[in-house]
Formats: structure tokens, sequence, C-alpha cells
């Protein structure tokens, strides 16, 4: 049976757990191994993880040492993608990594390099929604009357407060405490799947994604300690013709979870993460409907079938590299808009900043 690894178990990496569990539970794979560099940080985790089974490792070098997973988790911090992701290759493993890929579009293409000197392994990105069979059946539906997407515009509002800031060295940060590149915002971690879908939906095969460019971004900081932007707007054209309407922001009182309105020649689809969708006719008529699936269950699944079917479709390096090239750009052409502190409300229970835009 497959073997698989994760390396670290807090924050973020708490979700892949459940599914390593589950997998396991079905037969599906075995859930070998967990890298814990602080045990005392979360026993309980740690004691769980061990009663299922599941060897602790204080460090990757000392796991890889002992044994070769087939398949290995890596949900850490953005500036630990491109090493660990380096060292599971070159040990023969096949890699899930969260998203982003990585912080620079270099560190992308040395990832695919490395990749490409190791066939036999497959390095998958967690943009979750790429795996979704709904967003799957929207893009197959452009073959047909529905038509081309000639926009698509993106809306989300997740209320960001204090402790979302704190909780790592790297939140709202151009680079971490160690120095490395990370270009942490709403467009680059949070949001960064709706980015990343639009432009899959974009592309001209269904395994394909396609490129775009800024045309036009306003980037916004109304929280003063963090280094980069918590809203933004941003003005993208696909190299398929699509213009892309981005409004994202991490200052809003209420919370208005991401969305996407996908305008074609034939009619448009609405999908809201966690909420129903539907294709409408040019009309206004409903076509179909369906419910929000769960495109984490999903993933899991796809990757777990991967490692013994080769041909399984999953999101690649070069799709995710689109919305690297995406977060380049804009960090290198656009300057950030300080928000005068007379625009803001900050409210003191939770310490979330209040700036109204979207």
């Amino acid at each position: 049976m497959h073997k698989a690894a994760i390396i670290g178990v807090n924050g973020w990496a708490a979700n892949y757990l459940p599914h390593l569990t589950r997998l396991t539970e079905a037969g599906k794979l075995e859930f070998a191994a967990a890298v814990v560099r602080n045990p005392a940080k979360n026993p309980e985790v740690t004691e769980k993880l061990r009663a299922q089974g599941v060897k602790i490792y204080p460090t990757q070098e000392e796991m890889y040492a002992e044994i070769r997973p087939d398949l290995v988790c890596i949900p850490t911090g953005i500036e630990f993608h491109e090493p660990m992701t380096l060292a599971a290759l070159e040990h023969g493993c096949n890699v899930l990594l969260e998203k982003p890929a990585a912080a620079s579009v270099a560190a992308v293409n040395r990832m695919i390099e490395a990749a490409k000197r190791h066939p036999e392994c497959f390095a998958a990105v967690a943009f979750q929604h790429v795996y979704d069979r709904n967003i799957h059946h929207f893009k197959k539906s452009f073959e047909g009357p529905l038509g081309r997407p000639e926009k698509i515009t993106v809306r989300g509002l997740w209320p960001r407060a204090d402790q979302y800031y704190i909780r790592n060295d790297w939140a709202g940060k151009l680079r971490s405490s160690r120095g490395a590149l990370v270009l942490d915002s709403p467009a680059n971690n949070a949001f960064a799947h709706f980015i990343n879908i639009s432009l899959f939906l974009c592309g001209e095969t269904f395994e394909r994604t396609t490129s775009a460019v800024v045309r036009d971004a306003k980037l916004w900081r109304a929280r003063p300690e963090i280094e980069t932007f918590d809203s933004c707007q941003l003005c993208l054209r696909t190299e398929t013709g699509t213009d892309l309407d981005i409004y994202l922001s991490h200052t809003s009182r209420e919370k208005f979870d991401p969305q996407l309105k996908i305008e074609c020649s034939g009619g448009m689809i609405t999908w809201q993460q966690n909420s129903p969708w539907q294709i409408t006719s040019s009309s206004g008529e409903i076509l179909e409907s369906g419910p929000y699936g769960d495109p984490i269950a999903q993933m899991f699944n796809d990757i777990a079938e991967k490692l013994d079917s080769p041909d399984r479709f999953f999101c690649s390096l070069e799709i995710a590299k689109e919305h690297t090239k995406i977060i380049e750009a804009l960090h290198r052409n656009y300057s950030v808009i300080p928000v005068p502190p007379e625009k803001t409300m900050r409210i003191p229970e939770t310490g979330q900043q209040i700036f109204p835009l979207f």
C-alpha cells in the first residue's frame, strides 16, 4: 500500500490530517509518517497520530533517512514550498504542495525542472478548486451553446482580525523573519484559489490554464503594521481574450464568500463558495443548478488515485505558475496605497480593521 507523509501538523496542515486518516481507513493509502518540529506545540495531535500508527519525525531529513513515502504532503509556509518540494522529489517522492506554489516564478521554474528530472514522480499543487467536479463541468460547458467566457467577475470579502496576522512570522509580510520571499496578501493566500480557477477556466483546453496580463490594479493597505496590502482591485486580460475583474478584501465589516460570475456569449454561470451554483441563459432562464461540492475531499481522492493512475488530471506546477506570474506583476508594477487612519475603523475586541470598499 502507498505510504503517505505530512510535513507539519499545525495551522492549515490540520485540514490535511482528517483526509489522510479517511483515506487510510478506506484502504486507499497508509498514513505512515509526520514531521513535527515542535511536538510540545500541539501534543494532543501528536499523540493522536502516534495512536493511529503514524511515526513522528523531528525533521524531514530524519524521515527520509528511514523511509521513502510515496506521497509527501507539504502544507507549510510559503517560504518552505520550494526547498521541501525539491527535497521530496530528490528522494523519489510524489508531492501534494499547498498553494501558492512559491513566492516567485523563478522558484516555480526550479520546481518544474526538478520534476522533469524525476519523471516517475508528480508534484501537485493544492489549489483544490481545480479538482472540483463543478468547475470541470463549467469548463466543459464552454464547448457547447454557452460559449467561451467573455468576462469573469470575482468578489470575495473575508474579514481578518489581529489573530490572523499574528499567527506566524510572515502574514502580511513581503519576507519572513528569515528573509525568505513570501509576498503574502489576499491575492497570494486566502483568495489565491479564485484567481487561479479563473485563469484555469479560461484555458483553451480542459488540461490547460491561461496566462494573463495586469491591465490595472489598486492595492490598499488599511492595517498599518503589515507590509503588503489587505484589499485589492485587479483588472486582468487573459491571452484567450477574457476580462477578469477581481475585488478582494480582508478589511470588510461583513463576510461575503468568494463568488465568480462567468459571463459567456450564450449565458452566465454564477458560482459561490458554500452556495448552490447555477447556469442561466442569456434571457435569464435557469438551465442548470447544483450544490456546492467538497473540493478538498475530491482533491485528496484524486491524488490518492493518481498514485496508481498516472493519467489522472491534477493541478500541476505549470497551472499554478500562472497565478504566481500575476502576483509578481502586482509587486513589480504597482505601489501599495496606504489608507489614511481617519478613513478606517478598528474593532477593539478583535483588532479587525474596517475599510469598506466593495
